[in-house]
Parts: C-alpha cells; sequence; structure tokens
C-alpha cells in the first residue's frame, strides 16, 4: 500500500513492494529454520541456507548486467521464494493454526519485551551513526561502515558456531540444569577469546594489504579499521552468554535491556562531555562501552555459577586491558 505513494519513481515503487515481500518470505522461511534447529538439525540448516546464499549471488549475478538495480529487488527476492518452497516441500513441521487467547496475550507480552530489546539496540547502532555524521560527515559514515562490513562478517561466522549449542543449552537451563553453563558457555568463550584476539592481530596486518590492493579509495580507513576490528573481542566473548539473559531458567530481560543503555549512556556521556575530533578515538570509545555492556551480560548468566565479587574483579581486568590494548 506504501508502494503506491512512490508510483511514479519506478525504483522506489518496485523496491517497497519487494522488501515487504522479502521480509514475508524471511520471516515464513525463519519458522522452518528455528524446526531445524531445536531438533538439532544443523545439517539441513546449513544446506539450506548455502543454497539460499548462492541461488540468491548467483542469480543477481547473472542478472544485473542485464536489468541493473532491478537484479537485487527482484530476482533475489523471487530466489528466496524459490528456496523456501523447496524447504515447505522437504520439511514436514505439521504445524497447525490456532488462536487461542491466553496464548496470544503471552506471546504479546514476550514479543512486546524482545521487540524493546530490538529497538534498544537499534538506539545504540543509530547513536553510532549519528556521532559519526555530526562531527565527520557522511565520509566519516563511509570510512566506519567499510570497517564495520569485515567486522560483521566475522560476527556472522561467530553466531554460527554459537547456533548449536543454544537449543541445548536452554533447554538444559528451562530444567534448571545450571551446570551447563560451564560446559556450553564458560568453556567455548575461553576457547574463542585467544582465537579472537589472533585473528585480530592478523587482520591488522592483512587489512591494509587488501586495501591497498583492492580498495585504495578507503587508505584512510586503514586506522580506522585497526581499531574497530576490537570489536571482535566483546563479540566473542558475549556471543556464548548474551542470549540467555532472556532465556527460561535465567529470565533476565531486564538486564538485558540495562546492558544496552549502560552502551548508550555510557557513549553519550562521555561523548557529550569530551572534545574528541578523531574519528579513531570515537571508535575507541564505541569498543569500551561495547565490552563493558558483554562483560555486563556475561556477569549476570554466570553469577548464578560463580562468586560475584570473584567476576567483578576479573571483568574490571578484563576492561582494564582492553583499555591498554587499545591504547
Amino acid at each position: 500500500m506504501v508502494s503506491f505513494f512512490y508510483i511514479e519513481d519506478h525504483i522506489v515503487f518496485i523496491g517497497v513492494i519487494s522488501s515487504a515481500f522479502a521480509l514475508l518470505i524471511t520471516k515464513l522461511t525463519k519458522i522452518f529454520n528455528i524446526h531445524l534447529r531445536i531438533n538439532k538439525e544443523f545439517g539441513r540448516f546449513a544446506k539450506f541456507n548455502i543454497l539460499r546464499g548462492l541461488m540468491v549471488s548467483v542469480s543477481i549475478i547473472v542478472s544485473i548486467s542485464y536489468i541493473g538495480i532491478y537484479a537485487p529487488l527482484i530476482v533475489g527476492v523471487i530466489s528466496s521464494a524459490i528456496v523456501f518452497f523447496i524447504m515447505y516441500k522437504k520439511i514436514n513441521i505439521n504445524l497447525t493454526f490456532l488462536l487461542e487467547k491466553t496464548e496470544i496475550l503471552r506471546q504479546l507480552r514476550m514479543g512486546v519485551a524482545l521487540g524493546g530489546l530490538t529497538l534498544t539496540y537499534g538506539l545504540g547502532m543509530y547513536l553510532e551513526r549519528y556521532i559519526v555524521v555530526e562531527k565527520f560527515g557522511l565520509e566519516g559514515v563511509g570510512y566506519f561502515a567499510f570497517s564495520m562490513f569485515f567486522v560483521m562478517f566475522f560476527q556472522y561466522f561467530i553466531y554460527d558456531l554459537v547456533r548449536p549449542y543454544m537449543p541445548i543449552v536452554k533447554e538444559e537451563l528451562a530444567n534448571k540444569n545450571f551446570d551447563i553453563l560451564k560446559k556450553s558457555v564458560v568453556h567455548p568463550t575461553l576457547r574463542l577469546a585467544p582465537i579472537a584476539i589472533v585473528l585480530v592481530l592478523a587482520l591488522q596486518t592483512v587489512f591494509p594489504v587488501i586495501v591497498d590492493m583492492y580498495f585504495p579509495q578507503y587508505i584512510q580507513a586503514i586506522e580506522v579499521f585497526k581499531t574497530t576490528v576490537w570489536l571482535i573481542l566483546p563479540i566473542s566473548l558475549s556471543s556464548f552468554s548474551g542470549y540467555l539473559l532472556y532465556s527460561k531458567g535465567i529470565n533476565k530481560i531486564p538486564y538485558a535491556y540495562f546492558s544496552h543503555l549502560i552502551y548508550i549512556g555510557g557513549i553519550s556521556l562521555f561523548f557529550f562531555m569530551m572534545d574528541i575530533n578523531n574519528l579513531v578515538e570515537i571508535v575507541g570509545l564505541f569498543l569500551i562501552f561495547s565490552m563493558a555492556k558483554s562483560l555486563f551480560q556475561i556477569y549476570h548468566v554466570l553469577n548464578i555459577l560463580y562468586s560475584r565479587f570473584l567476576l567483578v574483579a576479573i571483568f574490571l581486568l578484563i576492561e582494564v586491558g582492553f583499555v591498554w590494548l587499545l591504547q
């Protein structure tokens, strides 16, 4: 319906319609993905996601020379729809559609709570962009976004490593088996953290070479990237535990909100109180409070098992060490 307000601009008109269909297909596909993950069918989950990625990418690459910008707007959506249809035929989930008042209200309450988390997380991202635009304009945003593109690639990869743990940990926590936190949260986090540090140091060496060879117009983004890439460390630390704050058995949704508010409030306070005119320093500010947010989330998951005093002492040392690394 909204698209008809832009009917004279064909690109916007088709873009709005395709985005609506893409959202619908994504939500329908997610039902099957969640079913596969709950039933621990990660092999099939990976195959369907690889198929979707390949079909979308190849179809856009093949058609973009002929229809230009319409390729990702139209062909990409059609490819996603084809994969959804294949999943529909191959995966039997035997769902029955029901409307039950008590369940609708329960889902609504939980949906509002989780939707609010998405909103607060988004506010943090918008605050980052606002600060960068305000201080350095669109060029600064370009350098920051270019750096974040590579960081987000590794973030998605890390989250894929976590997915097999999620249904198992959630089931055990729902049954009050908190010992699962040691095996499926603490141990993998301790293994991933040093790997993340080595990865960051390697990327700081390799990235300038890649930019010099393939992206010479982004030479000025190198120093920004060398700082931004440290974001991989707080992502690695919280990836195995952050989602548990709103899982049954822990049920600490308010603390999930507080973690995002710590990030937003900390950045706002330091930025508006201090005169920071260097993009690298601003990114460093983002990183310090990203680590603080991650450690806050981990603390409120692990304080079920470990001494709170010990956790606070360890996490303060980690935060101080992280600030030292950024120097």
